[in-house]
């Protein structure tokens, strides 16, 4: 009998340890008995259990289309009339440079030119002009004149012979100028002074445009 007492204790003592350790365990673990599946207290603590919002078709703007910003252009003109060319040039001190005026005329040939050219003398000195081809393969040349103390020369040129009405457009006289050693690093002017042109009837034209030019020195 006294055995059969102890056993029982010892039973009850089994099944209020197994009730104790299911209470840890459903405590721990959150199950509640009824999925197979386990989660853990701790873990599902401050996880919202709102599902995440997914946006509609008609939620979607699509992106407001980018304009460019505006960017000004200065439309490319042809030079007309009579112009250095190139109008803008670089070159650096001690080297050599050549200009051409240049006739870019309508409705009247050029029978003759008469032009002076002005130049810095402290940073050019003008080593020699020639007549281009606008007058023909050999013109009369009537004034060579180099003045590189003034920084200007004076060059005057005519045709031999008649001249058509189409010869309006070419080279008349090209420049050779050498940049002294000691020449500043910035821009200087090639300027076209006094000019006298003739048409093909050898008469003085007017009313045509000039353009100076420019020549940068570089580093």
């Amino acid at each position: 009998m006294i055995l059969q007492t102890r056993a029982a204790k010892i039973i009850l003592s089994l099944m209020a340890m197994v009730l104790l350790a299911c209470a840890v365990f459903v405590g721990v673990t959150g199950w509640d008995g009824t999925t197979d599946t386990l989660v853990s207290t701790s873990a599902s603590e401050g996880v919202s259990s709102t599902p995440p919002v997914v946006p509609t078709p008609e939620d979607v703007q699509p992106p407001l289309p980018q304009t460019p910003p505006e960017v000004s252009q200065t439309p490319v003109v042809p030079i007309s009339g009579i112009y250095i060319d190139p109008q803008y040039s670089e070159t650096r001190s001690g080297e050599e440079i050549s200009v051409n005026l240049v006739a870019n005329l309508t409705g009247s040939g050029v029978s003759g030119c008469e032009v002076v050219l002005e130049f810095d003398p402290t940073v050019f000195q003008l080593i020699d002009v020639v007549s281009g081809d606008l007058l023909g393969v050999d013109p009369l040349i009537g004034t060579k004149s180099i003045d590189n103390t003034a920084g200007k020369v004076r060059f005057a040129i005519a045709r031999k012979g008649m001249t058509d009405v189409t010869d309006s457009s070419g080279i008349l006289s090209t420049f050779s100028l050498q940049v002294v050693n000691s020449a500043g690093i910035r821009p200087y002017d090639l300027t076209i002074g006094d000019l006298m042109l003739t048409d093909h009837d050898f008469k003085e034209m007017a009313g045509y445009e000039v353009h100076n030019g420019s020549v940068e020195i570089i580093p």
